[in-house]
């Protein structure tokens, strides 16, 4: 079954909330890089550890696809509320990325195979 969440996007430099993902509570952690010029991601699990620190947020890019995470069944992905946008990896303007992007956590179906 094919499953999708939303994780909210906010306007300060600094912010975490808890969110469940397939079933387990996840700290997420986002700090804005004046130096990247984006939000970087940080995760970490309900005992504190961490899962992931300081992913760039991309643009149509799974997000954690080049990590072996045995904790995600699905993926992370910074989609552009604009189709515009849809090509274009950086964020231009990352402080208002709440704005212009959605952070969705997306589960395939079984039988999608990706093509």
């Amino acid at each position: 079954m094919e499953y999708q969440a939303t994780l909210p996007l906010f306007n300060k430099p600094f912010y975490s909330y808890n969110f469940v993902i397939d079933d387990d509570d996840y700290n997420f952690t986002f700090r804005y890089s004046d130096r990247a010029k984006t939000y970087l991601m940080s995760i970490e699990d309900s005992q504190g550890k961490t899962v992931i620190e300081s992913v760039k947020l991309l643009t149509g890019v799974s997000l954690l696809r080049q990590y072996a995470l045995e904790q995600f069944t699905g993926q992370f992905i910074l989609v552009p509320r604009q189709l515009k946008e849809i090509y274009e990896w950086d964020v231009k303007d990352g402080r208002n990325i709440h704005r212009t992007h959605a952070l969705v956590y997306y589960v395939p179906s079984p039988t999608d195979n990706g093509d």
